[in-house]
């Protein structure tokens, strides 16, 4: 079963870093001399972040939208890599996490 273990709502000193760039593939296109080109829409920012287990050795940084819907994730085998993957992301300290313990019903695309 799915918990979700820690969350955070982005605030303004949450900066994205740049380290990450997520988007969404959508096929590709070939350009005017026939190149053949990944085509990908940027995913728009996250508002919150939650990490969610999936068991011992699974833990998945989910990106939420304003309404709670599931955007991207990264998956990690431990609680520590997932919460540095926040912090390499969008400064996200670990005293700013809440924790809570709740079950995860995946939304989103």
């Amino acid at each position: 079963m799915s918990r979700v273990i820690r969350r955070v709502i982005l605030l303004p000193r949450h900066v994205a870093t740049g380290a990450v760039k997520q988007s969404y593939f959508s096929g590709f296109i070939e350009d005017a001399h026939g190149v053949r080109l990944d085509h990908s829409n940027p995913v728009p920012p996250p508002v919150a972040l939650a990490i969610v287990t999936f068991g011992e050795r699974e833990f998945n940084l989910i990106h939420l939208d304003g309404e709670g819907r599931e955007l991207t994730d990264t998956r990690h085998e431990s609680l520590d890599d997932a919460l540095a993957q926040g912090l390499r992301e969008s400064t996200i300290q670990p005293a700013d996490w809440d924790v809570v313990s709740e079950p995860y019903d995946r939304v989103g695309p």
